[in-house]
């Protein structure tokens, strides 16, 4: 009984486990490069449900200055991912990212540094074909540098009818030249009906739109 006693104590004071960094679905590693708006993802676990207000994220140091914003905080305690879109364009040059963890009494920490870099964004234009066209669209565009990229397609009165995220260094995020086949029907909210739409590129997480181009729809 008393061996079991030590177990269940050494076990209670056990804290959160903080796994490796990811950036845009990337492992870390020394010397990563990224861009001034990345995705990070970490896996981290602990002795009991983790809830959000357990994490801490910081920038270049762990002082209250450099918490960033909690509101972008997401932990998913079913695959006990803890995520962050950095919505707010990181300036040039080596940066380091400070997650700390707090379960009871217990703060785990890990850190990495960064260096961030200016994404080249589309070079030329954007190309949409067939037009008209039915259910499927070839979609065109070339990328100075691999990143998260955004196809969003809205009608004239613009409401947003069809959405698809690509990810950074996978097809349609890739540096270079990238074209897209989109099922209309499969992506949309709901049937499109014949008419004009526009299209646009854009980066998550950021307004800025880099490419529009306008295209018709006849079934």
């Amino acid at each position: 009984m008393k061996r079991l006693g030590f177990i269940l104590l050494l076990c209670a004071g056990l804290s959160a486990a903080i796994g490796d960094f990811y950036f845009y679905g990337h492992k870390y590693q020394p010397g990563i490069t990224v861009g001034t708006q990345p995705e990070l993802t970490v896996a981290v676990s602990g002795n009991r449900a983790l809830l959000l207000e357990d994490f801490e994220l910081y920038l270049d140091t762990d002082a209250p200055a450099g918490l960033l914003p909690t509101t972008d905080y997401r932990y998913n305690e079913h695959d006990k991912i803890f995520r962050y879109n950095f919505s707010r364009p990181l300036e040039r040059g080596a940066r380091e990212i400070i997650l700390k963890v707090r379960e009871n009494a217990n703060v785990m920490q890990k850190s990495v540094t960064v260096q961030v870099i200016q994404e080249k964004n589309l070079l030329g234009d954007l190309i949409i074909f067939p037009s008209p066209a039915t259910r499927h669209i070839n979609v065109c565009y070339e990328l100075g540098s691999a990143q998260n990229i955004s196809f969003l397609l809205y009608d004239l009165n613009g409401r947003l009818v069809l959405r698809r995220d690509f990810q950074n260094g996978q097809p349609g995020g890739r540096q270079g030249y990238n074209q897209a086949n989109i099922d209309l029907d499969a992506y949309s909210k709901s049937p499109l009906a014949n008419g004009v739409y526009i299209a646009a590129l854009l980066k998550p997480g950021s307004r800025a739109v880099l490419a529009k181009e306008k295209f018709i729809i006849l079934k």
